[in-house]
């Protein structure tokens, strides 16, 4: 099993390979908190499987081959203003009474994940509260409303979809460029 680039890997032997029921044990990294493994935990802690389960804080891979599930081991974006879901989930239902408990309010800017309809990849702009339209931080002004290659060659990241013209949502054909593009957002205007 490897824990890669904030991937959720399951350990499917640890679930059902013992006869005596264990708590699950979910795994992420040591260090510096962040709010996206913040988010994954208690995402995960919403589920049946994972209710009861303990969180492993730790970047030992021997430790990390022993949990479940890990998330968000290697891959966290160092401004902590990024979050990277390997899969889509209903994050907006969730972040800000997330934010409000851990004392982190406000500090999550931009979301990168999947779309699943056509398997590119989403930044999205995390707005100021639950049902608002205003952004915490907009996609770059210059960005909004170019597509494609004209985009692509604007932010000088290569596999530019769009940003939408309200600067709340962008697309690019790979994680690592949609991740880009949250990056460079958060250094422009």
């Amino acid at each position: 099993m490897a824990a890669t680039d904030g991937a959720a890997v399951i350990n499917p032997a640890r679930l059902s390979g013992s006869k005596r029921p264990m708590a699950p044990r979910i795994g992420t990294h040591s260090g510096t908190f962040h709010c996206d493994e913040a988010l994954g935990c208690w995402l995960l802690k919403q589920t049946a499987q994972f209710r009861d389960a303990d969180i492993v804080r730790t970047r030992d891979p021997e430790l990390l081959k022993e949990l479940d599930i890990i998330i968000d081991v290697g891959g966290v974006h160092p401004s902590g203003k990024i979050m990277l879901l390997k899969d889509y989930c209903p994050w907006k239902d969730h972040l800000y009474d997330l934010e409000k408990e851990g004392g982190f309010v406000g500090e999550l800017l931009f979301c990168v994940y999947q779309d699943d309809r056509d398997k590119s990849y989403r930044v999205q702009a995390v707005s100021v509260g639950p049902g608002s339209f205003e952004n915490r931080r907009s996609l770059p002004a210059a960005w909004r409303g170019v597509r494609d290659d004209s985009l692509a060659e604007l932010a000088g990241i290569p596999g530019c979809v769009f940003v939408h013209a309200g600067g709340f949502i962008g697309g690019n054909k790979t994680e690592e460029g949609a991740l880009e593009m949250a990056k460079r957002a958060l250094e422009m205007d």
